[in-house]
């Protein structure tokens, strides 16, 4: 679980899917000293967070494949995985 005082917003958007809104937020998490990222997404009743790790430019990729995906938080955890699966295997 993530300590939301240690967290800022550093994106966020909004998209329309089935005429319900879904809010992506893009967090810049602080503890100890080191900077790392979050992403949280937030669709009727559901909302779930995820790490991204501590490259900014990775966050930034990985938080726009997921507004442009319409992803959902029941998918968030499979679709950063797969993202990571498919960075680390690429040529």
């Amino acid at each position: 679980m993530i300590d939301r005082r240690s967290m800022v917003q550093i994106r966020g958007k909004v998209q329309c899917i089935c005429g319900i809104d879904a809010y992506y937020r893009l967090y810049e998490v602080r503890r100890a000293g080191l900077r790392s990222y979050a992403v949280n997404i937030s669709y009727g009743r559901d909302s779930v967070s995820k790490k991204l790790g501590f490259r900014r430019d990775e966050a930034c990729r990985v938080f726009e494949k997921l507004v442009e995906g319409y992803v959902t938080p029941t998918t968030l955890g499979d679709i950063v995985d797969d993202l990571s699966r498919e960075r680390c295997c690429a040529v």
